[in-house]
């Protein structure tokens, strides 16, 4: 590994043990249907959402991840669960054994994997069922933790997660940021929109609200990482600030987003915007999508 190590902060890992465990004792997750698809590929089906698209076995796939790597000059993976089966819609107990089991059997499969860096998963629907999981993944030994942009009814500027925010700021644990898009809008429904359009917009809408809402200034060591450039909410700041300069007793100053502005106040950056793979912009190339 160089000195400076080039690191991959969006990949994807979910442990082949939760299919095994939803095969042998599916009672223990009531609420979690398991749909074998062939060629070694399965379906999650969560109450109140479509079923999941076909998890492939890459995902798993330690060895082709670490090969991937070699071939791509990458010395380390920051890898999360892959969102599909965060279980958000899942109770909150429900949720949080779903999620502890992900984690153990994570870091279980990647045991020795020294190049793999994995994210713990927390049930956001609940605050202190989030705290809890955190709580337990920092023992474990955990990192930093992955979540999605809402749950349903829960959007991450609702008080309940205040405590996840200050959990993670205190316990120095970094926050990678995926969307979900649960809920489908009929305009999006040809050509792939959903990935193509509607998660973009989910990550700008969730950065958006935490913005306003002043999290990030309240809790000034949290750090987050923002899947996909961070939505389209580097290019919507100067609109986001002007609603603000509008109405500004009902909103806090999206101004306090510590990209170079943050750092030219504070002298660190605490929300950075990851694209899917890593790349020189400059040179307008870079590795292509892994196996995670």
């Amino acid at each position: 590994m160089t000195a400076r190590p080039v690191v991959d902060a969006h990949s994807h890992f979910t442990p082949r043990a939760v299919i095994s465990r939803l095969q042998r004792s599916a009672a223990l997750f009531p609420h979690i249907a398991l749909r074998d698809l062939g060629d070694g590929k399965f379906s999650f089906v969560f109450p109140d959402i479509p079923p999941t698209r076909p998890m492939q076995p890459r995902l798993w796939d330690v060895s082709a991840a670490l090969e991937w790597l070699d071939r791509q000059g990458i010395d380390v993976h920051v890898t999360g669960a892959w969102a599909d089966v965060f279980g958000y819609t899942l109770t909150a107990d429900e949720a949080a054994a779903w999620c502890r089991l992900i984690n153990e059997e994570t870091l279980s499969e990647l045991n020795g994997a020294q190049r793999v860096l994995p994210l713990a998963s927390v049930p956001i629907q609940s605050g202190r069922h989030a705290v809890q999981e955190l709580e337990a993944a920092h023992a474990m030994g955990f990192r930093g933790l992955t979540i999605g942009t809402f749950a349903p009814g829960v959007d991450l500027d609702h008080p309940d997660l205040d405590g996840l925010w200050e959990t993670c700021a205190r316990k120095k644990m970094p926050i990678f940021l995926h969307p979900l898009y649960l809920y489908g809008e009929p305009r999006l429904a040809s050509y792939d929109l959903p990935n193509a359009i509607g998660r973009v917009n989910d990550t700008a809408i969730a950065v958006s609200r935490l913005l306003y809402a002043g999290a990030l200034t309240r809790h000034p060591d949290l750090q987050m990482i923002v899947a996909h450039g961070g939505g389209g909410v580097p290019y919507a700041l100067g609109r986001l600030t002007r609603n603000y300069e509008l109405n500004p007793d009902a909103m806090a100053d999206p101004r306090a987003l510590p990209g170079r502005a943050g750092r030219r106040r504070s002298g660190h950056a605490r929300l950075g915007l990851s694209v899917s793979y890593p790349r020189s912009v400059a040179a307008g190339s870079g590795p292509q999508s892994g196996p995670f």
